[in-house]
């Protein structure tokens, strides 16, 4: 039995293994914005995302960041370096789940929050995206398996939390109320106390340092508390993954008591999708800022998930004497067949996700990724370009960078809305484009119409249109005039 249990226990981890080996080419562009400025911390000891520009919290990860700077300087590959911390950080997830469950609930349904999360797809694409999310599921996993374990460790934890994301500190104060509030007593008080001012410590400096509570890209999407857009997206989560929230929602209402473990797997569940009704975050791929949100959602779900199996062992219908090997063998599956009905579903759509994650992948290397590097065999070392899609072009192309967007180079936008003339100002050399159209200039994104209407873009002519699909073309465009 012992032996089955530990089988059984690597099953997620299988899961999840083929699932990064399929999805291992793709990179989301944002990553690049990470990678550029790990390197310029290396090479400058400054978080910056144009060498010689004032501190910017450009990444959304400091923790990431900070984790690159040694590869940067042993001169690694980043992309591979960052796959690598990724695909690690989701078989740890899934190892601090397992854990947490034979602690939570029973050794034998160790397995089942871990299996709930690697099959799906998306977290396989997440581990290898070179983003922080993957990072990010382990730190929060970890936090909750070991909050209680030493006054240390759940420092430490919290503090990682906290770094990873700029709403980690949230998650964490969360946390720290409802801890306060369920014990009730001086203990709980002075610990959650400790805890708070080392966060407090940590987003004082941070904002001395940065100039702003929010990043750039944070503070540039924030629409205030209840945006149609905002709420629409955790509605959308909540439909996308509506397996798992049934299995939690009846798992909770057969409780009569929540435990805290519960109770704390329902604050972190909330405040994630909670702090989307603050902002309106661009999730780019398969619910990137609130996929975290399903570290909780498994451990809820498992409860469910063990009263399947509680039901699998009474169900012993009378055997035909003709039929009795079939029918043992298949009672030999018992304990997993009620789990795999229930996760068919998400695990129906890796041959879909597999191909979306390979046309990304192709789509970028024919176009970011190839004008990164004419840019940078072809332009001048001190030429600026000016682009939206602010991750592999500047990172591989290595020259100074406006973006476009307004996300990462402030005063793109002002009080009356987007600027050209801001952009205009840099007079920058290069200028990308994106278009539906390969053979004609058609722009559909709102700032980059503003910047084609503008007068100083006729200074500029066509050197190469650059095709990431059929309806995505990126168009460089190099500065001729005066």
């Amino acid at each position: 039995m012992v032996r089955l249990i530990q089988i059984r226990e690597l099953i997620p981890n299988l899961i999840l293994l083929i699932y990064q080996i399929l999805m291992f080419p793709f990179t989301v562009d944002d990553a690049f914005i990470t990678f550029r400025v790990s390197e310029n911390l290396a090479r400058t000891g400054q978080f910056v995302w144009n060498i010689g520009d004032a501190p910017l919290e450009a990444s959304s990860t400091i923790l990431l960041t900070l984790i690159l700077v040694p590869f940067v300087w042993a001169g690694m590959d980043l992309v591979l370096v960052s796959k690598i911390i990724g695909i690690v950080a989701g078989h740890v997830t899934l190892i601090v789940l397992c854990y947490n469950a034979k602690e939570v609930y029973s050794k034998e349904a160790a397995f089942i929050p871990a299996l709930l999360l690697a099959i799906i797809p998306a977290f396989g694409v997440h581990c290898v995206s070179g983003m922080e999310t993957s990072l990010y599921l382990m730190c929060i996993a970890l936090l909750l398996w070991r909050y209680d374990k030493s006054l240390i460790e759940r420092l430490v934890f919290a503090f990682l939390v906290a770094l990873t994301r700029t709403e980690g500190s949230l998650i964490v104060i969360t946390l720290l109320l409802l801890d306060v509030i369920y014990h009730r007593n001086k203990t709980s008080l002075r610990s959650s106390v400790i805890v708070a001012l080392s966060i407090m410590g940590f987003q004082t400096l941070r904002v001395l340092y940065f100039g702003s509570l929010l990043s750039p890209p944070t503070a540039f999407k924030t629409v205030g508390l209840l945006s149609l857009h905002s709420v629409y997206t955790s509605v959308q989560f909540v439909i996308y993954f509506i397996f798992l929230f049934f299995m939690a929602g009846m798992a909770l209402v057969r409780i009569n008591e929540l435990s805290l473990p519960t109770l704390r797997n329902l604050t972190i569940m909330a405040a994630l999708i909670g702090v989307t009704w603050l902002w309106e975050p661009i999730m780019a791929y398969d619910f990137r800022f609130l996929f975290p949100a399903l570290v909780p959602l498994v451990m809820l779900s498992t409860r469910f998930c063990v009263e399947l199996i509680d039901i699998a062992k009474l169900a012993r219908p009378k055997v035909i004497r003709d039929v009795h090997e079939i029918y043992a063998t298949i009672w030999r599956f018992r304990y997993l067949l009620p789990i795999l009905i229930v996760l068919l579903t998400p695990a129906s759509r890796v041959i879909t996700v597999h191909e979306v994650a390979i046309d990304y992948s192709q789509g970028l290397t024919n176009a970011h990724v190839a004008i990164g590097h004419y840019l940078r065999q072809n332009a001048p070392v001190n030429a600026i370009v000016a682009v939206g899609d602010a991750g592999a072009i500047p990172y591989y192309s290595g020259l100074r960078a406006i973006d476009t967007y307004g996300l990462l180079t402030p005063g793109v936008f002002n009080e009356s809305g987007y600027n050209a003339d801001f952009v205009f100002k840099f007079e920058p050399d290069y200028i990308v484009i994106i278009s539906s159209d390969a053979s004609e200039l058609k722009p559909f994104i709102t700032q980059e119409i503003a910047l084609i209407n503008h007068p100083d873009f006729a200074y500029y002519t066509s050197i190469g249109v650059y095709s990431f699909n059929s309806g995505y073309n990126l168009w460089l465009m190099m500065r001729t005039g005066p």
